[in-house]
């Protein structure tokens, strides 16, 4: 489909999509959803990101504000803790 076959979308046809996607069965439950789901973006959004992460595959990665210091510092705290069971 090309650009100039592409028919506009209708608001029905956007809200039946967007029942569909939230699972809603009326457009005020849809509505409700829709909020909730901004409500969840702001608090991830707000949430403090971590200094420093580790992945499944022990890869890890620093937050790009991080200092050289700073990493030092994470360094030194790691090596200072005491690990469960030793």
């Amino acid at each position: 489909m090309t650009d100039e076959t592409r028919q506009p979308l209708t608001g029905d046809v956007v809200l039946a999509q967007i029942m569909e996607k939230t699972g809603a069965d009326t457009p005020t439950d849809a509505l409700h959803r829709v909020f909730e789901l901004e409500d969840k973006v702001h608090f991830y959004e707000d949430a403090p990101k971590p200094l420093l992460t580790v992945d499944y595959q022990g890869r890890i990665t620093v937050r790009k504000d991080v200092t050289v210091y700073g990493l030092t510092q994470i360094i030194e705290a790691i090596k200072n803790m005491t690990i469960a069971g030793s």
